[in-house]
């Protein structure tokens, strides 16, 4: 079985020194290393090529000269990896040494997707939160396929430098979505393809800190899942305000990413699907669809919808529990932009 680790660096000169030396001393080595470089103006190329280039590891760094951006340059990057398994990496994280063992086995029985646990880390490495999965909430271990599934379609979030997958799947998911980021779209699509497998152990530490790519709004030790999904959050929203024009009210964003995420994955893999599943998907669409519909302007109409969904159930299936539609309600009844409007056929 041969291993790939697909790492993507932006102005990372501060960490990614660190990051290589625990991937090249994993207790198993990969068997390469594929390193994207998004136009970094600091030394974080001449860094990986003096690691790199001694290390006896095939390798491939890639500086582009011009801005990729998140979702291309890791999509380049993983393009790139000839490994059966895809291990993805962001520049700062800090890898156990058994990291790459651990992982194996699961391959080796079959799975086409595996997802660890992790510690969370500020940029001196003290820890902010022993349990990553706490912060969602979730026992992944004790959760069905279908669960996380529909996990996955509610806009769960998962982090890329804590899951590996096949090369298989990839090829079969490619290419990614713009409006996805990676982690997210090859999350959703492996449970339609195989076995998925969990396993809670922290197998990394998660850096939070100002200028990671996956990082938190403050300090503070984490208490919920809002505090962990804060700037993967941000990153889709930046996604669909370079769509929309930074025209999108804060409150309603993630209607729309929902909504046309799930819209997405349907069109590219509904024919992957079983039945149940598939209806379950359209089920999501037609919800965030009706959402979208509840604006401002029309607030009579928009508060009648939103009961209907919240009694029909679908509040608690893709929006979390009542704390989501008294955020809805609070943007229908108090937001002062009375004729936002929105454009469905943009998306």
């Amino acid at each position: 079985m041969r291993i790939s680790v697909g790492v993507c660096t932006h102005n990372g000169e501060k960490f990614i020194r660190e990051q290589l030396e625990f991937i090249l001393n994993q207790t198993v080595k990969p068997d390469e290393i594929i390193v994207t470089d998004d136009n970094s103006s600091d030394n974080t190329v001449e860094i990986v090529n003096s690691l790199l280039n001694n290390s006896g590891i095939n390798h491939k760094v890639v500086p582009y000269n011009t801005h990729q951006g998140i979702l291309k340059n890791f999509q380049n990057c993983l393009d790139m990896c000839t490994g059966d398994v895809i291990f993805s990496c962001d520049q700062d994280d800090v890898w156990m040494k058994d990291k790459i063992e651990k992982f194996i086995p699961y391959f080796e029985r079959g799975s086409n997707f595996v997802y660890s646990n992790a510690i969370v880390v500020d940029s001196e490495r003290n820890i902010l939160e022993d349990n990553f999965w706490k912060c969602y909430g979730i026992d992944f271990c004790h959760i069905s396929k279908d669960e996380f599934q529909l996990k996955v379609l509610s806009n769960l979030f998962i982090a890329g430098c804590n899951m590996a997958f096949t090369k298989d799947l990839y090829d079969k998911i490619r290419p990614i979505p713009y409006h996805f980021l990676h982690d997210g779209w090859v999350a959703s699509c492996a449970p339609l393809f195989g076995d998925i497998s969990f396993i809670d152990v922290p197998l990394i530490e998660y850096r939070r800190h100002g200028n990671n790519t996956s990082q938190f709004q403050s300090d503070e030790k984490l208490s919920d899942e809002n505090s962990v999904v804060s700037v993967k959050q941000e990153k889709k929203k930046s996604i669909i305000n370079d769509i929309y024009k930074n025209t999108l009210p804060d409150d309603w964003f993630g209607n729309h990413h929902n909504y046309v995420c799930n819209k997405l994955f349907y069109e590219r893999m509904s024919t992957h699907m079983t039945n149940e599943y598939s209806k379950i998907v359209l089920k999501s669409i037609s919800f965030h669809k009706n959402l979208l519909n509840c604006l401002p302007k029309h607030r009579i109409k928009s508060i009648c919808i939103l009961l209907r969904e919240f009694f029909n159930g679908n509040y608690g299936l893709f929006r979390g529990n009542y704390k989501s539609l008294i955020r809805d309600f609070i943007f229908i009844i108090f937001n002062k932009n009375k004729d936002f409007e929105h454009d469905l056929n943009k998306w």
